[in-house]
């Protein structure tokens, strides 16, 4: 029901109640009125025939009741009379023509009136003195008694009609003055709601429609100015968050390039000094293998710092990016077993995988980066007592779980253990117990994974660090070729790198270790050796030579060459996308600085140099 309707009731219903109320009671007091005035004839008439007739009743003149009755039945309105008396006297007449379809009768009493009442036509016909000598009758026509009632009745009906048809309009002409102008401000409002701050009602009216009009107008005017105003600045904010994020993304790229000749950079000489103090270990003497384990110690120190930096400082700069698949739980506790065996051995802690037929959706470099450090560290924790990896399905995730036995974390300090260079036991600073930036590590890699790791632990009650991982489906087996063979017929080595004094070091330590060595600094001066017979048994090349990412051109051409031929690529680049394309071109990744003794397991056994 809309306002106008409304309006129109309001006024409407008051008005037909009024009406109905006044023409009821109207009509039904004409009607009242026309009952009483016809009672009233009828009763007068009877008394007055009574009057006529009581001397004739009385001394029995038949003849002169009978004109009474006659001249009676002339008068309009009468249907019939009868005079009768106790003695057998009964005289009525009846009007000609057919009788009367509704009639009402009236009686009045005959009595004899006392003497000086004669002429007294009124007398109470309950007067004691007056004797009671019969009874008069008459019948009287009452249909013109309900003509007028009805006619009453039909005038009253039309009169309250005729007010309601003017109740009606009046309120219909009301409605439409008030639910007129409200309709059109609803429309402007509706059109200023829907974005249109053109629209105006404009109302030409002097009362409160037209001030209201007004009111709204000069509201749609100033939201005009100020989305005008609110666009202009919305458009210069939005020119100055695109230009930040531009500036952004290209601090971001030069940050990018930055760690990344950072990391090559820096890496270049400890990898270089890293050769040649293990060249010096080899020929030093008694008394100065003292002097070379320090220098040893001090740069596997160096190294590990600046590893650590550099991958933190990767991952707050976001440019490291997950390149997610299917990994199985077991390759992944295998390749974590394989790197911290030796580890739980020298720690003498019982290390324990519970392996599961799972797999995970997940970035194998990033989430073996973690598992590595949390068990490295339940290993440092628990040294003599037990470390258990499990591995178990909680709904759509593998919950991942590395517990110890060792000396617990206290609740205060769950949170802390996550900030940089934050330590528990090393007061001192030893760098031989971590530098406290493993955690700190983990944690960023696990927000690059969507996932967090949680800590439960207590005093003396061991410690818990667990997270989770997106199951997945297990893949499809797919047919893989087999590996090359780990031992060459001959002891053969190509070392490229474009610096000089790592490819010095390299060689020196190679040849120490047995092997016929040959360099290059360049892809242009490393194709024809590959390409000379016969093949070499060990390619040693970096990854970042004179041009971008070309020690992958060594390498294609070094297995096209010779599918016997171990591949070693040396770099400092530890891109996730880097690891991960190595471990599928089956090609053994070290990262720089590389310590004499990584890079002889890598080696493997050497056959000895057959010297032509």
């Amino acid at each position: 029901m809309d306002v106008q309707q409304r309006v129109m009731l309001l006024g409407l219903v008051p008005c037909a109640a009024a009406t109905v109320l006044l023409t009821s009671y109207f009509t039904i007091d004409k009607i009242r009125t026309l009952e009483a005035a016809f009672a009233e004839s009828g009763a007068a008439t009877a008394q007055r025939l009574s009057s006529y007739s009581d001397l004739s009743l009385y001394a029995g003149d038949i003849e002169a009741l009978r004109r009474i009755s006659q001249n009676a039945v002339l008068e309009a309105g009468i249907d019939s009379v009868a005079i009768s008396n106790g003695n057998g006297v009964y005289i009525s007449a009846r009007r000609s023509g057919p009788p009367a379809r509704q009639t009402r009768s009236f009686s009045a009493a005959v009595r004899i009136r006392p003497t000086g009442a004669l002429d007294d036509v009124s007398m109470d016909r309950r007067d004691a003195a007056a004797d009671e000598v019969g009874a008069v009758h008459v019948r009287v026509d009452s249909g013109r008694l309900y003509q007028q009632e009805l006619q009453s009745a039909l005038t009253g009906l039309l009169l309250g009609l005729g007010t309601l048809l003017a109740a009606m309009s009046a309120a219909r002409s009301l409605a439409r003055g008030i639910a007129t102008p409200l309709r059109k401000l609803g429309e402007t409002v509706a059109l200023i709601r829907s974005g249109d701050l053109a629209a105006r009602s404009r109302l030409h009216r002097d009362d409160e429609f037209g001030r209201l009009s007004i009111g709204i107008d000069d509201m749609a005017e100033a939201l005009a100015r100020h989305r005008c105003e609110l666009e202009t600045r919305v458009r210069l904010a939005t020119h100055e968050a695109q230009q930040q994020i531009l500036q952004a993304g290209k601090a971001n790229a030069a940050k990018a390039r930055f760690l990344a000749a950072a990391s090559h950079d820096l890496r270049q000489p400890l990898h270089a000094v890293g050769l040649f103090v293990g060249k010096l270990r080899e020929t030093a003497s008694a008394d100065q293998q003292p002097l070379v384990a320090r220098i040893d110690e001090g740069l596997a120190g160096m190294a590990g710092l600046l590893t650590a930096l550099m991958e933190i400082s990767r991952l707050d700069a976001g440019v490291v990016e997950p390149q997610r698949a299917v990994v199985a739980i077991d390759r992944l506790f295998g390749e974590v077993q394989a790197s911290v065996d030796m580890l739980a051995i020298q720690h003498g802690t019982r290390l324990v995988f519970r392996r599961r037929a799972l797999h995970v959706d997940v970035d194998l470099a990033l989430c073996e980066r973690i598992l590595c450090n949390l068990v490295e560290n339940a290993l440092r924790y628990a040294a003599g007592a037990a470390v258990l990896v499990t591995a178990s399905r909680r709904d759509d995730h593998v919950r991942i779980e590395v517990r110890d036995d060792g000396i617990g974390i206290a609740p205060m300090y769950h949170e802390r253990i996550f900030e940089e260079f934050f330590q528990l036991d090393n007061p001192e600073r030893d760098r031989r117990k971590g530098l406290g930036l493993g955690l700190a590590i983990c944690q960023r890699a696990a927000h690059l994974l969507g996932t967090r790791i949680e800590v439960a632990s207590a005093i003396g009650r061991g410690s818990s660090f667990a997270f989770e991982l997106p199951l997945a489906a297990a893949p499809a087996i797919v047919a893989t070729a087999p590996a090359p063979a780990a031992l060459p017929a001959r002891g053969s080595a190509l070392v490229v790198d474009d610096d000089r004094s790592i490819r010095e070091g390299t060689i020196g330590l190679l040849e120490q270790w047995g092997l016929n060595t040959a360099s290059a600094g360049c892809v242009d001066s490393a194709l024809p050796l590959l390409q000379a017979q016969p093949a070499f048994d060990y390619l040693l090349c970096d990854l970042q030579l004179r041009e971008i990412d070309d020690g992958w051109r060594v390498i294609e051409a070094a297995r096209r060459a010779s599918a016997s031929t171990r591949l070693l690529l040396i770099s400092g680049d530890t891109a996730a996308a880097t690891l991960r394309r190595a471990r599928e071109n089956g090609v053994i990744v070290l990262t720089k600085p590389v310590t004499p003794a990584k890079l002889r397991a890598a080696l493997g056994p050497v056959a000895k140099p057959v010297h032509p």
